[in-house]
């Protein structure tokens, strides 16, 4: 994959494309710090000057993100004419595919698009939503994942898993997860998996009125 321009936005797009497992190529003069500290670590290839059109060679994909609309509209071009998928920064007309302003709290991904009617908007929208969404929520995602081996061999039935974590995510042991306390989180647990493990044995057992939810 080729991204032409190397500066804030490039640094985002090249982050994207590597948590994709893709190969990356990046193409500019100048360059962001945090790029050549990855193109240092083997991360990234990286080309210290102008974009060629033989830089297209070989390229399954082009992202383009330099400051320069002519240079922009020309490489966009040059790759449309190649059959390259092509997307250029804050021009939708010249692009040939979207990416989504995203917030990434791997492994929960939340994407923004407006269909290249409004980048701007997509990115601010982004920055409010990094601001809402708690920076542990992936940890308590993978943490969800953890009980989910329990759930199911407690709780045969669907509406009672649906049930726990319904309370686990809307209680205090979500909570304190997220507030950095994961020891603390535990001890509000059990009291959760008790009442739903009860309510499932009474269910196996035929007590109808045991089925019934609070």
């Amino acid at each position: 994959m080729l991204v032409v321009g190397a500066g804030e936005v490039a640094l985002r797009k090249v982050e994207l494309l590597m948590r994709s497992g893709a190969a990356v190529t990046v193409v500019a003069p100048d360059i962001h710090p945090e790029l050549m500290r990855r193109a240092g670590a083997g991360l990234i290839k990286l080309a210290l000057r102008e974009f060629v059109p033989e830089d297209l060679l070989g390229s399954r994909l082009v992202i383009v993100a330099t400051s320069h609309r002519a240079l922009n509209r020309w490489i966009a071009n040059l790759s449309d004419s190649r059959g390259i998928p092509v997307n250029v920064v804050d021009d939708s007309e010249a692009s040939r595919f979207i990416v989504p302003a995203i917030v990434d709290r791997d492994p929960v991904l939340v994407a923004v698009a407006t269909s290249g009617t409004s980048p701007v908007l997509a990115r601010r929208l982004r920055e409010r939503l990094e601001a809402l969404i708690p920076k542990r929520i992936g940890e308590a995602a993978l943490w969800l994942r953890s009980l989910r081996s329990t759930a199911q061999s407690q709780l045969r039935d669907i509406d009672a898993r649906r049930r726990f974590f319904e309370a686990v995510i809307d209680g205090p042991a979500m909570r304190r997860f997220i507030d950095g306390d994961a020891q603390g989180a535990r001890p509000h647990r059990p009291a959760v998996v008790g009442d739903e493990f009860d309510r499932a044995s009474r269910c196996r057992r035929g007590d109808a009125r045991g089925c019934r939810s609070g």
